[in-house]
């Protein structure tokens, strides 16, 4: 998905993060849209310096699946990622997946 790695990468410049870095690790608060469930966590942002895997967010599967998001690796080939550059947000959807990132 094209526009989804656009998307990505736009929140990516936005949030400031160096993709010549391979990991950026920020704290965030999640909403999760199904379910409400609300908290902080902590994302990591990995570049482009890891052979074919593009750049892609994860988290803690543990700490997502307090929030019943059963995956914890995003990638912009399989989910569809929009970023709102006036709130900070970045929406992840997917089959089984539908969360906001609210970055501060």
């Amino acid at each position: 998905m094209k526009g989804s790695e656009n998307e990505l990468l736009t929140c990516i410049d936005d949030l400031g993060i160096d993709l010549g870095q391979p990991i950026a690790t920020l704290q965030t608060t999640i909403v999760n849209n199904k379910n409400r469930a609300v908290g902080d966590i902590d994302v990591q942002f990995f570049g482009r310096g890891f052979a074919n895997n593009g750049t892609y967010v994860c988290a803690d599967g543990n700490c997502l699946k307090g929030f019943n998001i059963q995956y914890s690796k995003f990638h912009p080939d399989y989910y569809k990622f929009n970023y709102n550059e006036e709130n900070r947000k970045l929406n992840v959807i997917g089959n089984d997946v539908d969360f906001t990132l609210q970055f501060k």
